[in-house]
């Protein structure tokens, strides 16, 4: 079940287009493309970061620079779990007149916050089999239930991403 669209806001939204939010694992810091804050190119990759639990609290978008961002078309930035690397689509230095990806080294004022990387494995107990389950974690200040995984049923297998030292 899906709950209602909420708008973030002015902070982030402009009077023009955004487009192709990221949110990185940390589950603060928010990529996107914009051709309504000011840029090098008809759409520029941007940064903000939530400020509270209200999901409309932002601090300003903050340009990726012209390292990341160029006089073309940039948009679709996404980040791996360490946040070292991103992967864009650009239409700058492209073949053939297209959109292509592009792997870039993400500066230190880009990277989201930390976070740390759960891994484990559900079987059954007495014949080691593979087993499907909802795997539920608790905030362990508040005891409130924070997410859940589930278990791949071929493998066992489970990933966890948390914020690093919140939990």
């Amino acid at each position: 079940s899906y709950s209602k669209p909420l708008n973030i806001g002015y902070v982030v939204n402009s009077e023009l287009d955004e487009m192709s939010p990221f949110l990185a694992p940390d589950d603060r810091t928010l990529y996107f493309s914009s051709n309504g804050h000011q840029g090098y190119g008809s759409n520029d990759v941007f940064v903000t970061r939530r400020l509270d639990d209200t999901w409309t609290k932002w601090t300003k978008p903050e340009n990726l620079g012209p390292e990341i961002n160029s006089t073309s078309w940039d948009a679709y930035l996404t980040v791996n779990a360490s946040g070292e690397y991103a992967y864009m689509v650009s239409s700058e230095n492209s073949t053939n007149n297209s959109d292509d990806i592009f792997r870039i080294k993400l500066p230190e004022s880009a990277k989201p916050l930390p976070v740390t990387l759960i891994k484990g494995k559900v079987i059954h107990a007495k014949t080691a089999a593979p087993l499907y389950a909802e795997i539920v974690y608790h905030d362990l200040k508040t005891g409130n239930v924070v997410g859940k995984a589930l278990s791949d049923p071929k493998t066992g297998d489970y990933q966890i991403v948390l914020p690093s030292g919140k939990l």
